[in-house]
């Protein structure tokens, strides 16, 4: 079971509380939480498996109201690791190549990335060409630059596909 006050406090520094019960809001939650464990080392205590939106915890969507309810409460963040500014940087980075994206399209296709090239058997060489087989519908310009970012922040383990 995942540790949801932590999320809440992670949420509230990275200045990406959930706006409602909203698609887009939890999908922001899902993909941070994904992205700060597997390439951040945030251990939060959430497993994650490849849904049509990419990584996806059923414990972290039972637990979205509890998240929520934190941060209406006044969770005040004091001590903040050095992995989480480093995520912090990631997401600026993230903001600004995605540019005309939505934020939380952007963490979906970065958080899918990161799930082809680390977490997914077997290995997949070309994480951009899988995520555009399996999601056709994106922009392959955004998908790369998004790619880039991945890479540069040392998210992608697998050998074969940096």
């Amino acid at each position: 079971m995942g540790r949801y006050r932590e999320v809440a406090a992670l949420l509230r520094f990275l200045q990406l509380e959930p706006e409602s019960d909203d698609l887009r809001s939890r999908l922001i939650v899902q993909k941070v939480v994904y992205i700060a464990q597997s390439c951040f080392g945030i251990d939060l205590g959430y497993k994650f498996k490849w849904y049509s939106r990419g990584p996806y915890s059923r414990a972290l969507g039972r637990e979205f109201g509890k998240v929520v309810k934190s941060l209406k409460e006044g969770l005040e963040v004091t001590d903040v690791a050095p992995s989480v500014v480093h995520l912090q940087d990631f997401l600026r980075e993230l903001w600004r190549v995605a540019g005309r994206v939505d934020k939380s399209e952007a963490l979906e296709i970065a958080a899918s990335l990161i799930m082809l090239c680390r977490d997914i058997y077997p290995p997949v060489k070309d994480p951009v060409s899988e995520l555009m087989r399996r999601k056709s519908f994106l922009k392959r310009d955004v998908v790369e630059s998004i790619w880039g970012v991945v890479k540069r922040f040392g998210c992608c383990s697998q050998e074969g596909a940096c």
